[in-house]
């Protein structure tokens, strides 16, 4: 049997600390009752409450259900757990992560539901977790996002949008921003918009010609223009051919 006592669990820590501690409270007692406490077992509890010791001054074990192994029966060893005696777990540790994980890989629904669960219950211990994560992992929060992104391209083009509509001043001062240090990028997104006859490059160039805004712009408009330029550029083409 795993037996550890008091002084044991003191010993080659703070012993100085630990027997000028139970002095005082020898002494303390003396004079509150007007008579000398020597039982040992009190001391130790007083000293070692909620700690795992017992009045004899000797630290309570716990029997693992799943490995078998006897530990001491404190928080470090089992998670704390209210429905159990002690307010302990029955599994260690150890063995409780290993089945945690187990359970996990075998039940994914389960697990995201009861985190989904969690999560709304702690929306502040939840965001405060998460940006820690974060914090920690910039690595791999930025590989989440550019996942996120190629799984998700409608819900990333909306998310933007909303973006930009909720926060017009920052949109133009990123934008701006960014044209200033990726010329090259600007340049080639240019050219893609007029190649592929995007709606923005065709708004662009109704705006210019007729001076409206672009929301005035529908789309009959910009479909018209598209047809419009295919036109002229294939027209342009069978010229160059005859050349």
């Amino acid at each position: 049997m795993l037996t550890i006592t008091a002084p044991d669990f003191c010993r080659g820590i703070k012993t100085e600390r630990y027997e000028n501690k139970r002095k005082t409270i020898k002494t303390e007692q003396a004079e509150q009752t007007g008579k000398s406490n020597d039982r040992s077992g009190g001391n130790y509890r007083y000293l070692f409450r909620g700690v795992g010791f017992n009045r004899d001054g000797v630290m309570k074990t716990r029997v693992c259900t799943k490995c078998g192994e006897e530990k001491p029966e404190t928080a470090e060893y089992f998670y704390r757990a209210k429905t159990y005696r002690g307010g302990l777990n029955t599994m260690c540790k150890v063995c409780w992560i290993k089945y945690a994980r187990k359970w996990r890989a075998e039940n994914p629904e389960k697990q995201r539901e009861s985190v989904r669960r969690w999560q709304a219950k702690n929306p502040e211990k939840n965001m405060e977790a998460a940006r820690r994560w974060r914090a920690e992992n910039p690595e791999k929060e930025m590989e989440r996002k550019r996942r996120w992104k190629a799984e998700n391209p409608e819900k990333q083009r909306e998310s933007v949008r909303r973006w930009y509509a909720e926060n017009p001043e920052k949109a133009r001062e990123a934008e701006k921003r960014w044209r200033a240090e990726n010329p090259e990028k600007v340049k080639e997104a240019a050219l893609r918009r007029r190649n592929t006859l995007a709606p923005n490059y065709l708004k662009q160039l109704i705006s210019n010609k007729y001076d409206i805004s672009h929301s005035e712009i529908g789309d009959e408009l910009i479909e018209a223009k598209r047809r419009e330029l295919k036109y002229y550029r294939q027209f342009k083409q069978l010229k160059q051919l005859k050349k």
